[in-house]
């Protein structure tokens, strides 16, 4: 069963990070019968979407796909994704080093 998210439950992603470890790391089985790893995989690409900025959400993500799913294609285009980001926000900051040691 793949889960649908209700957009409105993504406005705090910290409370939708502690679900999803939650379910990673839930001891019981009933939980599985109820929600697959797809749903998990689902709903973090939604707040990946949401959130794209948030490093820590991107880690997450990766890792899950990584450790969990062992989807390597995935997680080679996800990596990618993310290091682009940093080498970008990295540049942005090197531009204002930059601008302030001209001060």
């Amino acid at each position: 069963m793949i889960l649908e998210v209700d957009e409105k439950y993504l406005l705090n992603h910290k409370i939708c990070q502690l679900i999803l470890e939650a379910l990673q790391l839930s001891k019981s089985e009933a939980i599985f019968s109820i929600y697959d790893l797809k749903d998990i995989e689902a709903v973090y690409d939604l707040m990946l979407k949401y959130y794209p900025n948030d490093l820590q959400l991107w880690m997450d993500a990766i890792l899950f796909n990584f450790n969990v799913l062992d989807n390597e294609e995935k997680v080679q285009e996800m990596i990618n994704k993310l290091a682009y980001k940093i080498s970008s926000v990295s540049r942005q900051i090197e531009d204002i080093r930059i601008e302030l040691n001209k001060e």
